[in-house]
């Protein structure tokens, strides 16, 4: 096996060479008998046109020279290892040859099918057809363990009154009245709808002796407590509950139910496409089975 390949004082040369080569637009025709190869195996050259197309473009002098010299080095690696396995075994470059042209055939589908989803599909669901959707596939959304949705506060402000009237009310417009109350006084706070596990509903329960787990869904529940001597007040009320096994609100898999949308939509999309294709195709007389 003879590896043949430019030494290192020549290498730097033909490489900064090649970086001048490639600043200035050039490297990329086709691969002529005149080019000068930079490397070689017996053969097969490795010529500056091809090995400007695995030089990033845009690089430093400095970098392309060490891209350069890399790729040379894993080009000459790999022609030798392949010109091994080609003697050890005579039939692998056929068996290689079936799986590229699969791997080609599959790729190009691939993209093609990608191209179509990203040109094509509908991606807007309006949250009618998500409600739609949850209705006619309720059994699947089912909640796995306990969840919790609750307002929240804690404030070293001892007025409490006003912002526990609005926390108790139902009223939007109090929500947001208590949300910019609460931007304002609060030390802590949760006042969205989203749900928390069991773990979330112990953290904020420190300091209050009975079990808000338990607590009345609506119920206003306040205490008092001292963190390093300062006195804090707290409130809070339990919103929902989801107990295991129970159905989920659609507002905790609305996500999850767009990309079950979306991918049905996908799926469709593509089948009806290829479908289209291949009776174009049969109707074209392209396809011939004997």
């Amino acid at each position: 096996m003879t590896l043949k390949s430019l030494q290192y004082p020549i290498w730097g040369l033909a490489l900064a060479g090649l970086v001048l080569l490639f600043a200035s637009g050039c490297g990329s025709g086709n691969d002529t008998e005149e080019e000068p190869a930079v490397a070689s195996y017996k053969d097969t050259k490795l010529t500056p046109s091809l090995l400007a197309h695995y030089i990033p473009a845009g690089v430093s002098t400095e970098d392309s020279m060490r891209y350069a010299k890399q790729f040379i080095e894993q080009w000459l690696k790999e022609q030798s290892i392949m010109d091994k396995a080609l003697k050890t075994d005579p039939t692998l470059a056929t068996k290689v040859e079936f799986k590229v042209r699969d791997y080609r055939a599959k790729l190009i589908v691939n993209t093609y099918e990608t191209d179509l989803v990203k040109r094509e599909m509908d991606k807007n669901i309006p949250m009618s057809e998500v409600v739609t959707y949850y209705e006619a596939h309720k059994d699947y959304f089912r909640s796995k363990k306990p969840q919790f949705c609750y307002f929240f506060l804690m404030t070293s402000n001892n007025s409490l009154s006003q912002p526990g009237s609005w926390m108790r009310s139902n009223s939007e417009s109090d929500r947001l009245n208590l949300e910019n109350w609460a931007k304002a006084n609060a030390m802590e706070m949760k006042l969205d709808s989203t749900y928390v596990g069991i773990s979330e509903i112990a953290e904020v329960s420190k300091g209050y002796y009975g079990n808000l787990q338990k607590a009345g869904i609506g119920k206003l529940i306040r205490w008092n407590g001292v963190i390093q001597g300062e006195r804090r007040r707290y409130l809070f009320k339990m919103i929902d509950i989801v107990a295991e096994g129970d159905y989920l609100p659609v507002s905790l898999c609305k996500n999850k139910i767009r990309n079950l949308i979306l991918n049905e939509r996908k799926i469709k999309l593509i089948e009806s496409t290829e479908e289209k294709i291949l009776k174009n195709a049969q109707e074209s007389n392209y396809i011939q089975k004997n």
